[in-house]
């Protein structure tokens, strides 16, 4: 009877420690619960130290987090190892991502479930989201391609203006009509958006093209270094444009978005593209009143 009760309570201990070490929590060490939107944050797993971890198999998004990578490790302690997950989140409330399963030393942890609330920044806020000048190999070195074609373009544009100057039009013809340089600006938007909405230009071109077009059209209309800035050097820029604040606002929202897009480290959305591509739009006319005059192209 007794060796009964003892092979009985050691089966007890031995279930009981199972459960306590299955329940065992890891923590999730973050800075902040509140991030604007579009904001890169690290979520650190405080994992024990062991000879052998399967760490969970993660898609690109959960939840509403977007990974930027896969598992990190950033430390290894005499106790712990440290291991890092970079995530971004595109949408506004609060959003929770669930417990992760880990196995180390064929013992089942889970991690703590973490919420982060997420806001829009106001303009006042100085928050980095992305730049132009981080992460640029990331787009597979297609941007060397682009930037290579745009310094042709000026080079051969600058020798045939000044080795071949235009004649004056001494033959009594008439000359070439002139439009206003927004009203060549929308006319190519609108082209891109035709494209854009039939399926015919990714949204990664798409981006690209309205990006040069309105960095190009602000750099000539206020004189402002707006083609070699980025994109936290244009925010600047904007803010002194004299513009109304609303304007302001709707160039800060494109190019922000556009940065993201571009670079893939967001899911374009079609209905959102179409309404801020709306605002630049009306941005372009209501400038209208001060135009700048360029040679229309011969059709």
């Amino acid at each position: 009877m007794k060796r009964r009760f003892t092979t009985s309570f050691v089966i007890f201990l031995i279930f009981f420690f199972q459960v306590f070490s299955q329940s065992e929590k890891i923590k999730v060490i973050h800075k902040s619960n509140s991030i604007a939107i579009g904001q890169s944050f690290d979520l650190i797993f405080q994992l024990p130290k062991a000879e052998y971890i399967v760490y969970p198999e993660l898609n690109d998004t959960l939840n509403g987090f977007y990974f930027l990578n896969k598992w990190d490790t950033l430390l290894v302690d005499s106790s712990y190892i440290f291991t890092r997950l970079k995530a971004v989140i595109l949408d506004t409330g609060i959003f929770t991502l669930q417990p992760l399963t880990f196995i180390i030393d064929s013992i089942h942890h889970i991690s703590e479930p973490v919420s982060i609330q997420v806001f829009i920044p106001l303009l006042k806020d100085e928050i980095e989201i992305y730049d132009i000048k981080e992460n640029i190999s990331f787009y597979d070195n297609r941007w060397i391609l682009w930037v290579s074609i745009i310094v042709i373009t000026i080079l051969f544009l600058f020798i045939v203006k000044r080795y071949f100057p235009r004649r004056k039009n001494t033959s009594g013809k008439e000359e070439m009509p002139h439009i206003s340089l927004e009203d060549y600006v929308i006319k190519n938007i609108k082209e891109y958006n035709y494209l854009y909405e039939k399926n015919e230009m990714q949204s990664s071109e798409y981006f690209f093209k309205i990006d040069s077009l309105l960095r190009e059209y602000l750099e000539k209309k206020y004189n402002q270094p707006f083609l070699e800035s980025t994109t936290t050097e244009i925010f600047d820029l904007i803010t002194f444009l004299p513009v109304s604040m609303h304007y302001t606002d709707v160039l800060k929202q494109f190019f922000k978005y556009s940065q993201m897009i571009k670079f893939a480290k967001a899911i374009d959305n079609k209905t959102k593209t179409f309404e801020i591509m709306q605002n630049i739009l009306l941005f372009i006319e209501s400038q209208k009143q001060n135009p700048f005059m360029i040679e229309a192209q011969k059709k």
